[in-house]
């Protein structure tokens, strides 16, 4: 053997390995960029999820507090522009409102965590939502006995239609998410 066969055979298994390693390489490359793409995923789903669970808990209690007037209004026999709120009914309506306002932990975790993700447009539908909740407390809750049925009226259609696109907004952003 000559030294040009040594020369020869130490650079086909030299090349060889290089290309050998250098696939391989690539190959754990790929596979771990992938798996932490995935565990990413599954992170910012499971933050997702859990904002979306804290701002259902903030959007049933405020429901609840504008249904119950809404079951007045409905029930009053009234002919009057207006709705007198009774002692008790008074009284019932300030507890869901208490529970209301412990939910605004559960509305702030939420848009926390939104906001960590991305979703900084649900910001300005919240700030209206809670523009909307101050009115309503304002003027039904800690207002006088007699509320006007048109403004509880006006505030529970604009309660709804931010309800709505805050939902919206939600499934919007989980397309994105997803992508």
């Amino acid at each position: 053997m000559n030294v040009l066969d040594i020369v020869d055979s130490a650079i086909k298994i030299g090349l060889g390995g290089l290309i050998g390693w250098a696939s391989s390489y690539t190959v754990s490359k790929l596979k771990y960029d992938k798996e932490r793409e995935k565990y990413l995923l599954d992170k910012r789903l499971g933050v997702y999820e859990s904002s979306v669970d804290e701002l259902e808990i903030y959007l049933d209690k405020l429901s609840r507090v504008f249904s119950y007037i809404g079951g007045i209004q409905k029930s009053s026999q009234t002919n009057s522009d207006s709705i007198r709120l009774k002692e008790n009914e008074l009284e019932a309506l300030r507890k869901r409102n208490a529970e209301l306002v412990e939910s605004w932990s559960s509305r702030r975790k939420a848009l926390t965590r939104l906001k960590l993700l991305g979703a900084n447009e649900l910001d300005d539908l919240l700030h209206e939502l809670k523009k909307i909740e101050k009115e309503f407390r304002s003027t039904v809750v800690f207002g006088t006995t007699s509320v006007s049925s048109k403004e509880i009226d006006k505030l529970r259609e604009d309660k709804e239609l931010l309800v709505e696109a805050i939902r919206n907004k939600l499934a919007e952003f989980y397309d994105k998410l997803m992508k």
